[in-house]
């Protein structure tokens, strides 16, 4: 069961890369933008933690990331941390802040691909 969910994740992955110039689906808050990732990462809560949204942020990313590597080699990227990912994510929303985080994870895993 997990080996056809695989090929069916694998086969409408390529069919969101050959339409790139179409819309792609995205869910969750993979929609925001990066200037609410700014805001956010700004925010604190009364007790010093970060706020739910960010939270909920940082997971879609890091699950994002996982997925990736999941389904293609992971040895074709650069090995990194949550931490990481964050300060790229950072720099990369302060320079692009109306992209959306969906966008900025697409970014990071540009950078991390090693070929």
């Amino acid at each position: 069961m997990k080996a056809i969910m695989a090929a069916l994740v694998v086969a409408g992955l390529g069919v969101t890369q050959v339409a790139h110039a179409r819309q792609q689906v995205v869910y969750g808050v993979g929609l925001s933008s990066c200037g609410q990732w700014r805001t956010e990462r700004q925010a604190v809560t009364p007790d010093g933690a970060s706020s739910e949204l960010q939270m909920m942020m940082s997971s879609w990313v890091t699950g994002f990331v996982s997925a990736v590597l999941d389904l293609d080699d992971v040895h074709r990227y650069k090995p990194t941390d949550a931490h990481g990912m964050q300060v790229f994510l950072d720099q990369y929303c302060q320079k692009n802040p109306n992209e959306s985080l969906h966008h900025a994870a697409e970014a990071l895993m540009g950078m991390l691909r090693q070929d």
